[in-house]
Formats: C-alpha cells, structure tokens, sequence
C-alpha cells in the first residue's frame, strides 16, 4: 500500500434469515473488496469486538476492484447517524455495492472450479478409454 494511501473498513451487521450476517468492506491503495462472516446467533458487542480483534486475520476478502469508484469523504458523525436511521426506516439496501462485488468474485470462483471439473472429466475419460482399448486388445490376442 502506498505510503499516507487512505484506507477504510466498513462492517454493516444483518439479519440473513437465519442467520446473522457480518459484511465487511474495505477500501485501501489496492481498490475495494469484500468479505462475508456468519454469525449463528445475534452477536453481542462483546462477541462482535472480540471477533474484530481475534479472528479479523481468516476473513478471506475478495479480490480488489481498482475500478470500483470509491470516494472516501469524512463525514461528520452526526451526519453518519443521520443517515444510518434514514436507511433502516426506509429498509434501504445500503450494501449493494457489496453484494455486487461479492457475486462478481462467486461467478469467478464458479469459472474456474467448472473449467477445473471439466478438464478432470476429459481425463478421466481418456483414461477409462485407454483401459477399453487396452482390455479389448487383451481379448484379440490369442486369437
């Protein structure tokens, strides 16, 4: 990461029947990326804080997005609040951006263990076919 590069962590809490949901978004000099944790039950503060200081490090992030346009304002804390209880009484998605870029590393991931299963199958049908032929050579020899 570039040296005095902004950087930021945002973590929005949800209810994703059944389970509890922890969204993680990041933005740093590399571009954005996100990362998903399931909780069972509803956190705690505690469990939540102690999740962000003890287990922060296995959440596997998604791969940055350079082209993701991401503006890091500062905005007063106020304004913050303001705007968080606007959301929920509207039931705004306010993650979209998250959920776009979670699904876009999903399909990816989905390319290429199908690209990887596909060319397993052709090998294991060259070898089943190298069997056949191998046995049916057998059959012919003695003849």
């Amino acid at each position: 990461m570039k040296k005095g590069a902004k950087h930021s962590i945002k973590s929005t809490l949800l209810f994703d029947d059944p389970f509890w949901v922890v969204i993680f978004e990041r933005i740093d000099g590399n571009g954005y990326s996100v990362a998903r944790h399931v909780f069972g039950d509803e956190p705690t503060q505690v469990e939540f804080h102690d999740f962000i200081l003890k287990q922060m490090d296995i959440l596997r992030f998604t791969t940055p997005d350079k082209e993701a346009s991401v503006v890091l304002k500062k905005k007063n804390p106020k304004r913050q609040q303001r705007d968080a209880k606007k959301a929920m009484e509207n039931g705004e998605a306010v993650i979209s951006k998250a959920h776009e870029a979670m699904k876009k590393e999903l399909d990816k991931n989905k390319k290429e263990r199908s690209q990887i299963s596909k060319a397993e199958k052709e090998e294991m049908a060259r070898i089943k076919f190298a069997l056949k032929q191998e046995k049916r050579k057998q059959k012919h020899k003695g003849r």
